[in-house]
C-alpha cells in the first residue's frame, strides 16, 4: 500500500503533540459527538495523560498516516482480550475521504498488535458517519439503554466487533478492498 499508519502511546507523547489533541479534543466538530461535550482544560488534559501512565484499564493512540497526525483512538475498560474503543479523525480531515482508510488500519493495528479479541462501542444514532463506517466493517448495532449522556434524549446504538467476525467480513471485503484503493495515494 502507498500509505503507512504508525500510533504512538499518549504517555509517549512530546508537548507539542499532546497540544495538538488537546486541541482536536476540543473542537466542537470533535466533541459534539463526545459523552461529554464540555471543553477540557489544558490542565485536566496533562493530568488525564500521566494518570494513563498507571492505568492498566486505558490506552489511547496518536494515529499518523505517512508521519502526519490524522486522529486518535481509544480502549477503555480493557479487561483480558476485550475493550470498548473510540476514536475520532481530526477535524483538518474530516472531508478528506480518510475515514474507511483510518478505520481500518487503527482496527488491524488493534487486533493484530494489542491482541484484542472484541471491540465494544457506543455512537449516538444521529452520527451517520460514525454508524456508516461501523456498518461498512460489520459490527454488530443494537439500540442502548445503558449509556447516557448529558442530554436524556440523545440514544445510541451499541457497537459490537469481534476478531473473528473482523477476519471472516472485513479483511478481503471487496468494497472495502476498493475504497481503500481510492484513498491509498491521496495526499492530504
Amino acid at each position: 500500500m502507498g500509505c503507512k499508519y504508525t500510533y504512538v502511546n499518549f504517555t509517549d507523547l512530546n508537548n507539542e503533540e499532546l497540544l495538538l489533541v488537546f486541541n482536536w479534543r476540543n473542537n466542537y466538530e470533535v466533541r459534539r459527538w463526545m459523552y461529554s461535550t464540555d471543553l477540557v482544560e489544558l490542565d485536566n488534559h496533562f493530568n488525564f495523560v500521566e494518570r494513563l501512565k498507571t492505568d492498566k484499564s486505558k490506552l489511547y493512540f496518536l494515529v499518523k498516516r505517512n508521519n502526519l497526525p490524522v486522529g486518535t483512538f481509544s480502549l477503555t475498560a480493557i479487561e483480558d482480550d476485550e475493550a470498548e474503543w473510540g476514536y475520532y479523525i481530526a477535524p483538518d480531515y474530516h472531508h478528506k475521504n480518510i475515514g474507511v482508510e483510518f478505520y481500518y488500519y487503527v482496527l488491524e493495528y488493534i487486533y493484530l498488535n494489542l491482541k484484542m479479541k472484541t471491540l465494544k462501542g457506543y455512537a449516538l444514532t444521529a452520527n451517520k458517519s460514525a454508524n456508516s463506517f461501523s456498518d461498512l466493517f460489520s459490527f454488530s448495532k443494537v439500540i442502548s439503554e445503558f449509556k447516557s449522556s448529558e442530554n436524556s434524549d440523545d440514544e445510541y446504538f451499541f457497537r459490537e466487533l469481534t476478531e473473528n467476525v473482523w477476519r471472516e467480513k472485513v479483511i478481503k471485503n471487496k468494497k472495502i478492498e476498493r475504497l481503500l484503493e481510492l484513498t491509498v495515494n491521496s495526499i492530504i
